[in-house]
């Protein structure tokens, strides 16, 4: 009589069962390997899940501290009490800012590498400004605009950067900052009112002519913005 065949089958249990004898006896033969493997693997496994872990708690803390110090930036603590004396008023008002600047130098010194450390930053800066820090808002606005360049912020950091420079009277400093901006975010909703700036600051340096030219470039490339009527008086009275 001849051999029954085996079906696709029973092939494939065959195979199967084969596979797994030789599955069985190679672990049996290589136990201590095989242990090694899967302890590494679990090491490998637990060391990932505490990064990740750790970078959400870092995450997370950061965001919590960089909340605090926007609530004292916007002086939502706790209602500052009216006063009629006007010094006192701006007193309470400087302190406010020195109070949130302190909370976000804390978000960059103890999370650097956090995604509220760029925002913290760049409100490091505008605390700076407002305290009538000009040298220290130059140095957080400069630093922001180098270090995020495509951020959200880095147009409104070189505005800012040049409204500092103004306060100082570094009219051609502000030129330069106000210039970065025009030149590397040209899409940006504040270039018309850039070239504005630009031109004030020509004409605090004497310059009337730099100063139309600015003022005249709103007109021609930006005829339906907001600011062509101040360009157009501005432009007049150079000219008279």
């Amino acid at each position: 009589m001849s051999p029954k065949k085996l079906t696709k089958r029973e092939l494939r249990e065959n195979k199967l069962v084969t596979y797994t004898m030789l599955a069985i006896r190679y672990v049996r033969g290589h136990l201590t390997q095989v242990r090694t493997g899967v302890i590494l693997a679990l090491a490998i496994i637990a060391a990932i899940s505490f990064s990740s872990f750790r970078f959400r708690k870092i995450e997370k803390e950061a965001e919590n501290q960089f909340v605090k110090a926007m609530a004292s930036y916007r002086g939502e603590e706790g209602k500052i009490e009216e006063k009629k004396d006007e010094q006192k008023e701006e007193q309470a008002e400087k302190e406010k800012y020195e109070k949130a600047l302190k909370k976000f130098q804390l978000v960059l010194d103890k999370y650097p590498r956090s995604s509220s450390a760029s925002e913290a930053l760049f409100y490091l800066g505008n605390c700076y400004y407002e305290s009538g820090n000009y040298e220290k808002a130059i140095e957080s606005f400069d630093k922001y605009a180098k270090k995020y360049p495509r951020r959200e912020f880095a147009p409104l950091a070189l505005v800012s950067l040049g409204n500092s420079y103004e306060q100082k009277g570094q009219y051609e400093e502000a030129v330069q900052a106000y210039e970065r901006l025009v030149n590397k975010h040209k899409n940006s909703f504040l270039v018309p009112r850039t070239h504005l700036d630009i031109g004030r600051c020509y004409e605090e340096l004497g310059e009337e002519k730099k100063a139309e030219e600015a003022y005249q470039r709103i007109l021609d490339f930006f005829p339906q913005s907001s600011w062509v009527e101040d360009a157009q008086w501005r432009i007049g009275r150079i000219k008279k």
